[in-house]
C-alpha cells in the first residue's frame, strides 16, 4: 500500500513550524519508516525544510518538496491535493488534524487537542480562526475516514463538542523521542552562566494557556529561601505573551531562553531540578511526557490530559496557587523525595513508545 503523509509541519521554526505537532509528526513518521513493511511512503516537505535533514527520511520514502504556500489558500486547499493525488496514494493522512477542502480520497487524520473551541480568548482571532474552526476542522472531522486522537479527554471532546460515532476514533498515544535528540549537559555554551547553577524548567509556547505567569510567582516566593536556584523558560513567544513577559521582569533569576534546537531542549531538559509544567490545558502535552523519560521530576496540573499522561509519576499543584506550586518546588530540593518522582516518572514513561505508536496507527490505516 501506499500511504501519503503532510510532513510540512516539521519542525521548520524558520517557517514558524515549531511545538507539539511538529514533534508529533517527526516522531510518528521516523517510527512508521523503522516498521517492516512492504508499505511505500510519500512524505511531503517544505521546500524550506533543511536539505541535510530530509537525507533522513529520504532513503527509506519519497520525498516531495512543497513550495512554501502559508497563507494561499488555492495554493494549500487545492494545489497540493492535486499533487498529493499525482502519487495515487491509498491513504492520505494529516497529522496536524486538517484536510485540504479539495483532497476526495480516503484519509485518516490526528486530532491533538480542541481547547479553541472551550477557550477561543486562548488564541488568535481574525477570519483565519473562524474559517479553521467553523469550516475546515468540522469538514476535516466529517470527511476522515478514522480519527485519532492523542488522548482520552481529547476522544470525549470530539463526542461532545462534534457527535463523532465512538467506532471512528481511535485513541493513539505519542511517545518521547528522547534518544534521537538526548547530548550531554556540557554541550551548552549559550548558556554558560547556568550550566553549573541549580534551575528549574519551563518548557513551551509563552502563551496564556501555558500557564506561565504561576511558574514566575512561584519562583518569586522560592527565591526568598533558596536564592541559588534560577528558572528558565524554553519557547517561543506566541499569542498575548506580554502578561506572561511583564511578570519575568525585574527578577534576574528567571531567564526568558527562547527558541531553541530539540537537541539543546533535551540537554536542559536533563539538567533541570524539575520541569514546571503548569498548563491550564493539555489535549496530550509532550514536555511531561519527554522530562519523564529523560529521569527529570514532573510538577503539573491535573487538567486535561495531563493526569492521563503523568497518573502518579507527578507533582500536581493548582492552576492559580503560587505558593503551593512554590512548596512542590521547595520538595524537589530534597533529593530523596525527587529521587522516588524520577523512578515513578521513568516507569510511567515506559509505557509510550513511537515504535507503539507506529504500529497502531499502521493498523488504522489498514482497516480503512
Amino acid at each position: 500500500m501506499t500511504f501519503a503523509i503532510d510532513c510540512r509541519y516539521i519542525l521548520d521554526p524558520a517557517n514558524g513550524q515549531f511545538g507539539g505537532i511538529s514533534e508529533y509528526t517527526d516522531g510518528v513518521v521516523r517510527a512508521l519508516l523503522k516498521l517492516k513493511t512492504n508499505n511505500e511512503f510519500v512524505l511531503f516537505f517544505s521546500e524550506k525544510y533543511p536539505e541535510e535533514k530530509i537525507k533522513e527520511f529520504a532513503s527509506r520514502a519519497t520525498v516531495v518538496r512543497v513550495p512554501v504556500g502559508r497563507g494561499n489558500f488555492f495554493f494549500n486547499h487545492f494545489s497540493f491535493p492535486r499533487l498529493v493525488r499525482s502519487y495515487r496514494p491509498d491513504i492520505f493522512f494529516a497529522p496536524h488534524g486538517q484536510l485540504p477542502l479539495g483532497w476526495r480520497g480516503k484519509a485518516v487524520i490526528t486530532v491533538h487537542d480542541l481547547a479553541i473551541y472551550d477557550h477561543p480568548e486562548w488564541f488568535p482571532g481574525g477570519f483565519s480562526r473562524w474559517f479553521s474552526t467553523k469550516i475546515v476542522v468540522p469538514r476535516s472531522l466529517r470527511r476522515a475516514e478514522k480519527i485519532i486522537s492523542v488522548s482520552e479527554v481529547t476522544k470525549k471532546d470530539l463526542i461532545r463538542l462534534f457527535n463523532i460515532p465512538i467506532e471512528k476514533i481511535s485513541v493513539v498515544y505519542p511517545a518521547a523521542a528522547i534518544n534521537d535528540f538526548l547530548q550531554d549537559r556540557s554541550d551548552r555554551p549559550y548558556l554558560e552562566e547556568t550550566v553549573f547553577a541549580p534551575y528549574f524548567l519551563c518548557l513551551g509556547t509563552i502563551e496564556p494557556r501555558k500557564n506561565f505567569i504561576l511558574a514566575a510567582r512561584a519562583m518569586k516566593i522560592f527565591h526568598q529561601k533558596f536564592s541559588d536556584y534560577k528558572l528558565l523558560v524554553v519557547g517561543k513567544r506566541g499569542w498575548k505573551f506580554e502578561e506572561t513577559i511583564n511578570e519575568f521582569a525585574g527578577a534576574d533569576f528567571i531567564k526568558e531562553v527562547g527558541y531553541v534546537s530539540p537537541e539543546e531542549k533535551f540537554s536542559l531538559l536533563a539538567g533541570a531540578r524539575a520541569l514546571i509544567f503548569p498548563s491550564l490545558y493539555e489535549g496530550f502535552g509532550l514536555p511531561p511526557l519527554e522530562a519523564m523519560a529523560i529521569g527529570v521530576p514532573v510538577i503539573t496540573t491535573r487538567v486535561g490530559s495531563l493526569f492521563e499522561v503523568c497518573e502518579e509519576a507527578a507533582r500536581y499543584v493548582s492552576t492559580d496557587n503560587p505558593a503551593g506550586l512554590a512548596r512542590a518546588m521547595e520538595e524537589m530540593v530534597d533529593e530523596k523525595a525527587r529521587q522516588s518522582y524520577i523512578e515513578k516518572g521513568l516507569e510511567q514513561a515506559k509505557l509510550f513508545s513511537w515504535q507503539k505508536t507506529a504500529e497502531e496507527i499502521l493498523k488504522i490505516f489498514y482497516s480503512v
